[in-house]
């Protein structure tokens, strides 16, 4: 069957690959987001953040031209932030150190290895091409790294060196009840598959909590929106016990439970 010819996808043939035009571009770029989305993730785990859990903002360093502005909805999405902010200031995030490779230079210096070390370590050195000069000591490739260090422990160095990732990790109430919707958005999609809804099915909902900051939560307007719109519900305010409606509970460490009432419409 010919593309032309075709109503729908599904009736259409997989288009050969030698027909799909190769972006070599395109691919070093997706393997850079990859790669800070990799990097960005790693901190969230560090600091025990979820993924639901929103954050303010990431702020992605580089220290060349990189086309990625066009993809920062992408980052936005996968790592849950508010803004994504992309920076030519490198050097506020990361810094070359010069390493001695001790292996060499072990016994090319001797005993004034440690003494050319601590030099090195206090900036007491001048770089020159690929020589490093140590007071009366010249080194040349191979005797020292440059290694790339971040400048405090709130930066982290993609696997690809030319970026370095920051997240803003603070936790402010809006953004805490933003992850807790998404808890509960998760729970409910949970509870509609437990109730045999189709995907167009709709719902009435109706959540209790005894916590305050929970109760917070669902007392936002926008919030309760955002939880009726991706999950097809509407919200009441009680259901029945007695109608044949289905009862969960979504468990939030150290902040309580939240009562969920769900019944098809």
């Amino acid at each position: 069957m010919q593309h032309n010819d075709s109503k729908s996808i599904h009736l259409t043939n997989f288009p050969s690959f030698e027909s799909i035009p190769y972006d070599n571009i395109l691919v070093q770029q997706m393997d850079i987001v990859r790669d800070i989305c990799s990097t960005a993730l790693a901190i969230r785990k560090e600091c025990n953040l979820k993924t639901k859990t929103p954050i303010a903002s990431m702020v992605v360093y580089s220290n060349t031209k990189h086309g990625l502005h066009e993809f920062g909805n992408i980052l936005q999405d996968e790592i849950n932030a508010k803004e994504v902010i992309f920076s030519e200031e490198f050097q506020q995030a990361a810094s070359e150190t010069v390493v001695l490779n001790f292996k060499i230079c072990g016994n090319k210096l001797g005993k004034n290895v440690q003494l050319v070390n601590n030099m090195i370590k206090n900036g007491q050195y001048s770089l020159n091409n690929e020589e490093l000069v140590v007071g009366e000591h010249k080194l040349d490739k191979g005797d020292f790294f440059l290694v790339l260090k971040p400048t405090n422990e709130n930066f982290k160095i993609c696997h690809n060196k030319n970026f370095v990732v920051y997240l803003d990790t603070q936790q402010t109430k809006e953004l805490i009840q933003e992850g807790i919707a998404r808890e509960i958005i998760r729970k409910i999609q949970t509870m509609r598959k437990e109730m045999g809804c189709n995907l167009s099915d709709r719902i009435s909902i109706h959540l209790s909590t005894e916590n305050p900051e929970l109760l917070a939560t669902i007392d936002r307007i926008d919030l309760m929106e955002q939880i009726n719109h991706h999950t097809l519900s509407e919200t009441e305010n009680a259901i029945s016990k007695n109608t044949n409606c289905t009862i969960g509970s979504l468990t939030l460490e150290d902040l309580g439970e939240v009562q969920i009432w769900a019944i098809k419409k």
